[in-house]
């Protein structure tokens, strides 16, 4: 459950966008982060997150300070090697070197448009149809 204090500072901050992963909704505002999981709901991160999206155990967001990525890293979807999972938002330098124009997130993969218009790929590397 969230303090009175914090519960006051929110009752005038309006939710821009609503993503999921599993049964955990993350609420992305001005300046933070929600996660929802069950009855409880705590801070994700403090900041501007300019984009979030969730794949089906990871979340990848834009933000002030570059790339942040959390979750399973099973498949290398965080694109943070040597890591197998980010219990919280955690720095990724190497989404933070690429000249990206615009990320979609798949289930357990992630595919970067960069500026030049090239495609790079990253995750488990399947297709099904």
């Amino acid at each position: 459950m969230l303090s009175d204090k914090f519960t006051d500072h929110m009752k005038d901050k309006k939710v821009r966008r609503m993503e999921t992963v599993g049964e955990d909704v993350y609420f992305i505002l001005d300046d933070m982060v929600l996660q929802k999981s069950g009855d409880t709901t705590i801070l994700f991160y403090s900041g501007h997150v300019d984009k979030l999206d969730c794949g089906a155990s990871h979340i990848i967001m834009k933000t002030d300070n570059g790339y942040m990525a959390q979750g399973s890293n099973n498949n290398g979807q965080l694109c943070i090697p040597g890591l197998t999972k980010a219990r919280t938002p955690t720095a990724s330098p190497l989404l933070d070197a690429l000249p990206i124009d615009k990320i979609f997130v798949g289930g357990w993969h992630n595919y970067a448009r960069l500026q030049d218009g090239s495609f790079v790929g990253w995750g488990y590397n399947v297709c099904y149809f």
